[in-house]
């Protein structure tokens, strides 16, 4: 499979430089919403077929079925039905995959497909969120991203075929992929009377050199020390960058800033202080589409942890994985609630906590990792058995006893004073 990996760098190459061309050439002051959709689906197309063949049929089956029934069902129930639909048919591949390939890596066509499961489910309950008439129900995130314009089927054929997030990611929601394409997405593109008033896109250079600088830097030093570290991700990033997806409006010093699809903060990730600091910062696109169709629907950390290793796939370790991880979460937080208030007396005492919750979460993930690595069941129980479950029982521990610490607004020592 090693002409896959070859045809998938080629495929990036030639996406960075027909980004540039894109942003260029094909603007949205010199061109149409309609040519810069054109262009997205055939180049789109070209590139995945050429890297994956006939794999990119089931691409398409996913996406259509899908969009056949965001367009019978009623909102309400929609949504829910697409999101099981692509993630089943996500499910029938991860099987397919551990079949075939058990416990290896190649590279098929199951990675469009998480991504696009991504793009799927964020559109359809952007649509049924769009569609409501009690717009007070919905949190600010939802209604900030509510869609009450059904995409066509160029439009929509664009938005899964983009040819800088089709093959990697990260996923972008529809309605900002609607302003990039239509030139509204900056600062002086704007819409007025229905008329459209289309913007010069700012250049993304420096964002795109600065990120591929990282992608260089983590990509050299983890050929070396971990081969199987995702640096696509990051370059996929660089691809969006070049054609001009991505920018996310100025910053209060008045910079154009470059971060509507930023999928990973390393400085974030190496300095965090809790686990969901950390998980925040690294797939951050990933992250917040779990929020999105997931917490904000259900609130349940654990909802949200099951079906991140479902999407990931079958493997065992997966699930070992995220179901430890949701429960360090939700212990994290009764720390956080129970113990921090106990050091915020002084700034020494507040810093001498962020060391301490600095350090844990590095001891946490490096034990949550192993049968995420593994992959297997009974080789991680083994390998936590040989440690003695400790990070476990801590955390058990914990549980347990900190439920029983009495929280109060007033200081310990103000208690034994009254």
């Amino acid at each position: 499979m090693l002409f896959l990996q070859v045809n998938f760098i080629i495929c990036e190459l030639v996406a960075l430089l027909l980004g540039f061309f894109f942003r260029i050439q094909l603007s949205p002051t010199k061109v149409s919403p309609t040519t810069r959709h054109v262009f997205q689906v055939v180049i789109g197309l070209s590139l995945t077929y050429f890297c994956f063949g006939s794999q990119i049929l089931h691409l398409f089956a996913q996406t259509f079925v899908c969009y056949f029934l965001m367009h019978t069902l009623r909102p309400g129930v929609m949504e829910k039905v697409v999101l099981l639909v692509a993630m089943s048919y996500l499910a029938m591949c991860h099987i397919y995959r551990v079949v075939y390939d058990y416990g290896g890596y190649t590279l098929d066509i199951t990675g469009p497909l998480m991504v696009n499961t991504q793009r799927l489910s964020c559109l359809a309950f952007s649509l049924t969120d769009g569609s409501s008439k009690d717009e007070s129900k919905l949190s600010p995130t939802l209604k900030y991203h509510a869609s009450k314009k059904w995409p066509g089927l160029l439009e929509f054929c664009s938005y899964i075929l983009c040819f800088s997030t089709c093959m990697c990611g990260p996923v972008c929601f529809y309605q900002d992929y609607i302003a990039f394409i239509e030139g509204t997405g900056y600062d002086a593109g704007k819409k007025e009377n229905d008329k459209i008033i289309r913007g010069e896109p700012p250049s993304p250079v420096p964002a795109m050199l600065k990120t591929l600088v990282w992608a260089a830097l983590t990509g050299a030093v983890m050929m070396i020390i971990l081969p199987r570290y995702p640096i696509p991700f990051m370059k996929g990033q660089a691809v969006n960058l070049s054609s001009g997806l991505g920018y996310n409006k100025k910053d209060k010093d008045g910079n154009d800033r470059w971060d509507l699809m930023d999928n990973a903060d390393i400085v974030q990730v190496e300095m965090s202080t809790s686990l969901k600091m950390l998980l925040d910062n690294w797939n951050k696109t990933t992250s917040y589409w779990l929020r999105y169709v997931v917490y904000e629907r259900v609130h349940s950390t654990l909802g949200v942890f099951f079906v991140s290793a479902f999407w990931h796939g079958f493997y065992s370790g997966y699930y070992l994985t995220f179901m430890t991880g949701a429960v360090f979460i939700n212990t994290s937080r009764l720390v956080r609630r129970k113990i921090r208030p106990w050091f915020q007396k002084t700034p020494a005492m507040a810093f001498l906590y962020d060391i301490l919750t600095f350090i844990t979460t590095r001891i946490a993930i490096a034990y949550l990792v192993f049968p995420f690595v593994f992959l297997e069941f009974w080789p991680s129980l083994e390998t936590y058995a040989s440690m003695y479950y400790w990070f476990h029982i801590i955390v058990g521990a914990f549980m347990v006893v900190l439920p029983l610490i009495h929280t109060s607004g007033s200081k310990p020592s103000e208690k034994k004073t009254q």
